[in-house]
């Protein structure tokens, strides 16, 4: 049996969240073990449901301590004998699990999971360095979830992409799904546009209230769903006021029912600043949605012409005229998560590839 630790739990769920539970939901328990690395200040998000196939192992913070946080890592991997930790980020900037690792026999795999980052001037700094620093060494295996999430974080270094999966069962396009969600905030008819994600500037939420107060000046009835929590939530929800288009937004807070959310939308508006493979694209497109989504976002992405990259250097207006010309006919919709299958982006199918991963490097 192999003892797999993973890094890139946070307290706040986002996609590396979400991936790290659907691996760990989906491993053949037979063959591995499993662990998490916890150095959140707080409670980490969906502590109960990783517990459920996972054993957390805390340790100090590095921002409470950088010395102490290196001892108990050392002391975590001399004492526990991993086989592999599968290292999930966004950024380079903190990489000291990857050197503990290395020092005790452990194997990385080092996953990139985003192609930006728009933190601190200090934060960047850190990712360079280590970009420079990390030793090009056959104990790390490099992947990444497209190619811009690979030359983001490796540059020049050798990596394999693999694309995210996800259940397509649960995202497939239900009348009844529709017809639920609209019942519960009294939508009719009237077009419904989503956007779903955690509320950070990178999200470019505010962008997407403009976006739609445009909309909402030709089509007046028009909705807006805005799905999920974070740091800059009360900042767009006055800055809806602003705009004066508040009374028609819905901001849902976080929701486990977003698989049925897309079946009750009309389309997808996501003008992120980056991504790295972004699972709301793929599953919005499961579910038929029509999608608007950024041009900085990966062109692998785009499974079918009814998504199309737009130009952040766009105006609102330009944005609200292409997701005017969207074609919302529900019967189309029905057809789209068998497609999705065919192409290969069931988690099954990931699933197995990771998997092959970690027993070629064993």
């Amino acid at each position: 049996m192999k003892n797999i630790i993973y890094y890139g739990i946070s307290q706040n769920r986002g996609g590396i969240e979400n991936y790290i539970l659907r691996i760990s939901q989906n491993l053949d328990n037979s063959l591995y073990r499993i662990y998490y690395i916890d150095e959140n200040e707080q409670r980490p998000c969906m502590q109960e449901e990783f517990q459920k196939f996972g054993e957390f192992c805390k340790i100090t913070p590095r921002r409470k301590g950088i010395n102490k946080n290196r001892r108990e890592l050392d002391q975590l991997f001399r004492e526990k004998k991993f086989d592999i930790l599968h290292f999930n980020v966004n950024t380079l900037s903190y990489v000291e699990p990857i050197y503990a690792a290395l020092r005790h026999g452990c194997k990385v795999l080092l996953h990139s999971r985003n192609a930006g980052n728009q933190e601190r001037a200090i934060t960047l700094l850190l990712h360079r360095i280590n970009q420079f620093l990390l030793p090009d060494t056959k104990d790390i295996f490099r992947l990444a979830v497209s190619r811009e999430a690979g030359e983001w974080l490796f540059k020049k270094n050798n990596y394999q992409i693999i694309h995210n999966g996800i259940d397509i069962s649960n995202f497939s396009y239900q009348d009844k799904k529709r017809d639920r969600i609209r019942n519960e905030w009294n939508i009719g008819k009237e077009l419904l546009i989503g956007n779903i994600g955690i509320f950070l500037p990178v999200k470019n939420q505010k962008f997407v209230l403009e976006i739609f107060r445009v909309i909402c000046d030709k089509r007046p009835n028009s909705r807006l769903i805005l799905v999920g929590e974070g740091p800059q939530l009360e900042n767009c929800k006055e800055y809806a006021k602003h705009l004066k288009v508040y009374d028609n937004v819905i901001f849902t807070g976080r929701r486990d029912d977003v698989q049925d959310i897309y079946s009750a939308l009309d389309v997808l508006l996501f003008p992120s600043m980056y991504e790295g493979f972004p699972n709301v694209v793929l599953e919005a497109q499961t579910a038929g949605l029509p999608c608007c989504i950024s041009d900085v976002i990966t062109p692998e992405v785009v499974l079918f012409p009814t998504t199309e990259r737009i130009s952040l250097n766009k105006t609102a207006e330009e944005w609200a005229k292409k997701l005017l010309e969207k074609d919302c006919t529900i019967d189309k919709r029905k057809s789209y998560a068998a497609r999705v299958e065919q192409m290969g982006y069931s988690h099954k199918n990931e699933i197995k590839r990771i998997e092959k991963i970690y027993n070629l490097m064993s």
